[in-house]
């Protein structure tokens, strides 16, 4: 984000960027970028928004290596030091991926080892 030191200045360009700069594909791969930044901000608020549009993308997203850099994302938020409730909204978000995962046409996850599907 830039480098505004007000959180809700950084809150509120995060929802510009999910908006109306990740749907134009010349501007997706910087704005994924800055949303991926925003899933660390150190401001909870911040990252927790950052990490409902990053669930929006993996949801859209067909692209593996993306899904995977998103999964990746939140399973950072996982670990101990992590706020609580950062870690508790990961969790979650990895739930429903989990849940929503659907197979291929030819019965290949696309989850990337993260679902339940029983795939290795």
């Amino acid at each position: 984000m830039p480098s505004d030191d007000s959180s809700l200045v950084r809150d509120s360009a995060l929802s510009l960027i999910a908006k109306f700069i990740m749907p134009r594909p010349a501007l997706e791969e910087k704005a994924f970028r800055r949303l991926l930044k925003c899933a660390a901000d150190t401001n909870v608020g911040v990252q927790k928004r950052a990490m409902g549009h990053l669930k929006d993308v993996y949801l859209k997203e067909s692209r593996p290596n993306m899904k995977a850099t998103i999964a990746i994302e939140f399973l950072r938020r996982y670990g101990p030091d992590q706020e609580s409730s950062v870690a508790d909204l990961a969790k979650k978000i990895v739930s429903e991926i989990m849940d929503r995962s659907e197979l291929d046409e030819v019965g290949q996850c696309r989850c990337f080892g993260i679902c339940r599907c029983g795939h290795r």
